[in-house]
C-alpha cells in the first residue's frame, strides 16, 4: 500500500477522480449498449423508501440516500489530485469504467442488455 512509506502520517488526502452527473452515466451506459437510458432523479426520502423496500436496512437506505444527494449537490467533489498522485496514474476515465463493467457482467450473471 502506497500509504505504508514515510511521509503519510498525519497527512489528510481527498479522493477524487474525474467528476460525472448520474445523468452522464445513464448516457455512457445508452451510448455503449445501443439502450436508451435515462435516470430520473427521486426525492431523498422516496428514494430511502425504495431502499428499504428492497431489502436494505431502513437506517442505512437513509444513509444511502443522504449521501447521494450530498453527491448531487456537489458536495463530496473535490479538484485535488491527491488520488492520481498516490497510484501514480489518472484517474480512470467514465466512458472506460462503464465498458470495463459492461464487459463484466456476463461473467458476474448480469446481462448488460436487461
Amino acid at each position: 500500500m502506497v500509504l505504508a512509506g514515510d511521509g503519510h502520517p498525519g497527512k489528510v488526502y481527498e479522493l477524487g477522480g474525474t467528476a460525472f452527473t448520474m445523468a452522464g452515466l445513464a448516457a455512457e451506459v445508452s451510448r455503449q449498449t445501443g439502450r436508451h437510458i435515462v435516470y430520473q432523479d427521486m426525492p431523498v426520502d422516496a428514494y430511502a423508501k425504495a431502499l428499504a423496500a428492497a431489502g436494505i436496512p431502513e437506517s442505512f437506505a437513509g444513509l444511502l440516500a443522504d449521501t447521494s444527494l450530498a453527491i448531487a449537490r456537489g458536495d463530496w467533489y473535490t479538484d485535488r489530485t491527491d488520488l492520481q498522485q498516490l497510484t501514480g496514474r489518472p484517474s480512470t476515465p467514465l466512458a472506460d469504467a462503464v465498458a470495463a463493467a459492461l464487459k463484466a457482467g456476463p461473467a458476474l450473471g448480469l446481462d448488460p442488455r436487461g
